[in-house]
């Protein structure tokens, strides 16, 4: 076994195992144990005595870098000039930092204060369908900035804050303020009534029924919605 260049534990291993005596030849145990067996143990590094230097008294760790913070957000930061022959050209979004992004889209949330208050409301309206409450929200109010006294731009915004909002209170106080402008507006006192039936206030919602009914017998919402209220 020596002559084919087999390794000295293995030869040992043998050698032991096949021991004429029975006290000199190697448990299982042993035969584990073996360094034919046994992996070689890794050598220990040696100690250099060094710490960190945080750990050293009297030393700090480095600050960090400050955080890049885009100064002028009006004036986002512009993409490569230079595209690849054949490429369509950079989209500029991608390239756009966060908080410009939020800024653009804050902006165009922002209702157009040069507008009539009849656009505000077209635009509430269209913002409503888009899905955009509270942008719809600020448009009624800065058209209620514009007109304060304006019945149709009260009742528009209570009927918002009585459907979409179900703000019933706030709907009934700009109901009243409508009512309180222009005291013979049907088509306040048609929403008025809807709101004080879906309130369950019977009594007061066919009074304000049947007060509407008296100035225009001939509107369509009363026609249709008569067998509610009588």
């Amino acid at each position: 076994i020596q002559a084919k260049g087999y390794s000295a534990p293995l030869v040992e291993c043998l050698r032991r195992t096949l021991a004429a005596k029975p006290h000199d030849r190697w448990t299982s145990r042993q035969i584990l144990n073996s360094a034919w067996l046994s992996p070689p143990k890794p050598s220990k590094a040696p100690n250099l005595q060094m710490t960190r230097a945080t750990e050293v008294p009297g030393l700090a760790a480095p600050a960090p870098p400050p955080p890049k913070v885009h100064k002028h957000v009006d004036e986002p930061p512009k993409p490569p000039a230079n595209h690849p022959r054949g490429q369509a050209p950079v989209d500029q979004q991608q390239y756009l930092p966060r908080e410009f992004k939020l800024y653009q889209a804050h902006q165009a949330a922002q209702p157009q204060e040069g507008s009539s208050p009849d656009d505000l409301c077209k635009e509430a309206d269209a913002r409503v369908t888009r899905g955009d409450v509270e942008g719809a929200d600020q448009c009624f109010r800065a058209a209620m900035r514009k007109a304060p006294r304006s019945a149709k731009v009260l009742c528009n915004y209570g009927y918002f804050m009585q459907v979409h909002k179900r703000n019933f209170n706030k709907a009934e106080e700009m109901y009243q303020k409508s009512l309180d402008a222009e005291s013979t507006r049907v088509p306040t006192m048609c929403n008025y009534a809807f709101l004080l039936k879906a309130c369950r206030r019977d009594r007061e919602a066919r009074t304000m029924f049947m007060k509407a009914q008296s100035l225009e017998p001939e509107h369509p919402w009363l026609m249709k919605n008569a067998h509610q209220f009588l």
